[in-house]
């Protein structure tokens, strides 16, 4: 659509009838790129991918080390709570291919005896709690379905809002702040 202007002549009355502004001619719009797809494509991750990225989380140190990286990714640190939740099931798209053995090899000791899972280590009370603590009842928080913020070692408003209701719904008087035994039921639930 292009605009047909009229030419002017140099007198003032066409500015003074403006405001003291001549009309400004805009162009048409640009159509569309053809090179653009009409719905974007979500990224997907490799099991490789998924368990290099986990390592370099569980590797990061210092602050603010993890937010750079979830950055550098693009990816939401909830990703990184379904993809470790995958990890520690041994669901087969977060885990990586492992070598067979030959059916003549014997089995090792390990994996013929299946030793119990360990019980993780009980959790502080609150105001002990690393960030690593913090992050876990976080987790845990958001895989009971309490918490939808981030995953980030901070205790904010959301974190405290979820803390009291799960306290409300396991018959405790909702504070907002854990003791130990909370965040060991939160943790432990699932």
């Amino acid at each position: 659509m292009s605009m047909v202007q009229t030419p002017n002549d140099d007198t003032d009355d066409g500015a003074a009838m403006n405001g003291g502004r001549r009309p400004t001619v805009v162009a048409a719009p640009v159509s569309t790129s053809p090179e653009l797809s009409a719905r974007p494509r979500r990224r997907t991750f490799t099991a490789k991918d998924k368990l290099r990225i986990l390592a370099d989380i569980d590797r990061a140190t210092g602050t603010g080390a993890t937010g750079a990286i979830l950055r550098r990714e693009g990816l939401y640190s909830s990703t990184l709570s379904d993809w470790r939740r995958q990890r520690d099931a041994g669901a087969p798209s977060a885990t990586p291919p492992t070598p067979s053995t030959s059916p003549s090899a014997p089995a090792p000791a390990a994996a013929v005896e299946a030793p119990s899972a360990p019980s993780p280590p009980p959790m502080p009370a609150e105001a002990a709690m690393s960030d690593a603590d913090r992050r876990e009842v976080q987790e845990a928080l958001h895989r009971l379905g309490y918490y939808r913020g981030p995953v980030d070692g901070i205790f904010g408003p959301l974190t405290r809002a979820a803390i009291r209701r799960i306290q409300q719904d396991i018959g405790t008087k909702p504070t907002g702040s854990l003791t130990a035994d909370e965040a060991n039921r939160v943790v432990t639930s699932r």
